[in-house]
């Protein structure tokens, strides 16, 4: 058997809601911040069909919004990232279906 070792685990940072005067100013990188988010808002289109996924790319104000959503979340949530999925169809799906 080999030895157990032991897994030192570090607590999740909490989410803290953002101060209202802040809402309107802070930045994405300041919202991240104080999110404690590792990485920005990201965005993919998955197709419903085959399961293809493709990134979005979002706009500086795509990125505030969902920044802005997730601080109005229920209080003791821990937030880990913040992802906007669109589900659709590919067009290779698309012309798969029509030919059948």
């Amino acid at each position: 058997m080999s030895p157990q070792r032991s897994v030192k685990r570090t607590p999740r940072p909490r989410a803290r809601p953002f101060p209202r005067q802040r809402r309107r100013t802070a930045s994405v990188q300041e919202r991240r911040r104080i999110l404690h988010l590792p990485e920005p808002p990201h965005g993919h289109i998955v197709c419903r069909s085959c399961g293809r996924i493709h990134p979005l790319d979002l706009l500086p104000a795509d990125r505030d919004l969902l920044l802005e959503m997730t601080a109005r979340g229920p209080d003791g949530w821990a937030v880990e990232r913040v992802a906007y999925s669109i589900a659709a169809v590919c067009p290779r799906c698309q012309r798969t279906a029509a030919a059948t």
